[in-house]
């Protein structure tokens, strides 16, 4: 089937409106045609802003590829008019006139585009329906209260299934789920965690919601690999942190260090859960739905005092870019990648390093393993016993055998 171009080339009116509005644009962003997976797709370049990453991870059936290095999505003429519109309501407009030259070449030229379903009208009703089917099931996760981030990521994982697979749910069979772990996430290289986030998915849609007889537990899943977590030295963390400028980020990562939060316990954190009579920080709906309560040093309440004088919070502890509203995970994230790399070199931390850190050092100081596991929310003690593998200050204390050798 031909394709037929995003707009038309011949419509003076469209032609004019299209060139103002990429002359007008503030952020410049733009569409092109790539061929990727066997498909055809529209990648979406820019120069590195976060907002208009914020804004692209929040539209559904858009994915980042390694080897493109851009976000995209499968082309198809109304997804296609449907990303434009969302980019232009939120006030980005794409040039995307390679790809329009691109498509009216194959459109002269009468080229089927190679390996693609995705253009002619079934596919495009299968993305339409598998959309529905993800977004009903967002709805039954979230009167569940599941996590948002739970709702997403299941959500994403059941529409890219039912869209592989070209299915309605009723016609789903046990061996349709073997051909997508083997054909899609296996040959895709896709890791171990996404792998088992499909299978969870994919497990509470059809035996859940759907109550639908598939033996999903016959679905192989990739052995868990054990890894020691990432712990940053006590005296490396102290430079870390106290070389900040950005008052901001400098409270924003102590508070994870120094309290053992999740970086999303951290940009959820209110002024209102701060109580600095009791000398307490409340954690509300932390990983699994649970509260808790941790306590907070003077030394720590000091610090927040100054910086509620410099920056006025009026909801959230840590807010954005807007007032009122949380600083998002994916800007702190990056604000910990440049500094740990200015201050330690390259290396493989992470923002969750910090939590990791927080456990491993308090152990070292003697903390006792349950007070621990309250602290960080761990509903399982084996969670926590994880950081006596790291802790190594002890384990130097051992005499080695070999010392009373006269070698």
């Amino acid at each position: 089937m031909t394709p037929k171009p995003p707009i038309d080339l011949q419509n003076e009116s469209q032609q004019s409106h299209f060139k103002n509005a990429t002359k007008a644009l503030p952020r410049k962003v733009r569409i092109q045609h790539i061929f990727h997976k066997n498909s055809d797709c529209c990648g979406i370049y820019f120069q590195y802003d976060k907002e208009i990453i914020e804004f692209i991870k929040s539209l559904p059936g858009l994915f980042y590829s390694k080897t493109y290095r851009c976000y995209y999505f499968f082309y198809e003429d109304n997804r296609f008019k449907e990303c434009i519109e969302s980019f232009h309501n939120a006030g980005i407009f794409p040039d995307y006139r390679g790809l329009i030259h691109s498509i009216k070449k194959r459109v002269e030229n009468n080229i089927k585009l190679t390996n693609s379903t995705i253009l002619n009208s079934n596919k495009t009703d299968c993305y339409e329906s598998s959309k529905n089917f993800a977004d009903q099931f967002g709805n039954y996760l979230e009167q569940l209260r599941y996590s948002s981030s739970t709702v997403k990521t299941y959500k994403n994982a059941l529409f890219v299934f039912l869209n592989s697979m070209n299915k309605n749910p009723a016609e789903i069979q046990n061996v349709d789920l073997e051909i997508f772990n083997q054909e899609y996430i296996l040959k895709q290289g896709y890791s171990v965690s996404y792998q088992n986030q499909v299978v969870n998915a994919l497990k509470l849609y059809f035996e859940k919601y759907q109550n639908k007889l598939l033996d999903i537990n016959q679905l192989e899943r990739p052995r868990k690999s054990s890894r020691l977590p990432k712990v940053i030295d006590k005296k490396q963390v102290e430079q870390l942190l106290k070389t900040i400028a950005n008052k901001k980020h400098q409270m924003a990562l102590s508070l994870i260090y120094s309290l053992g939060l999740r970086a999303g316990e951290l940009i959820n954190l209110k002024i209102k859960d701060i109580n600095g009579n009791q000398k307490t920080v409340t954690i509300r709906h932390g990983k699994g739905d649970r509260d808790r309560v941790v306590p907070i040093s003077e030394k720590m309440l000091i610090f927040l005092r100054n910086y509620y004088k410099i920056y006025k919070p009026k909801i959230y502890l840590i807010e954005g870019q807007f007032e009122g509203m949380p600083y998002s995970i994916r800007s702190l994230a990056l604000v910990f990648r440049a500094q740990s790399e200015r201050i330690l070199g390259p290396n493989n931390f992470t923002l969750h390093s910090l939590r990791h850190s927080f456990a491993t050092h308090n152990l070292e100081a003697g903390v006792d393993l349950r007070y621990i596991q309250e602290l960080l929310g761990h509903k399982s003690s084996k969670t926590t016993e994880i950081y006596t593998h790291v802790s190594i200050r002890s384990l130097k204390n051992i005499k080695s055998l070999t010392d009373d050798f006269e070698l």
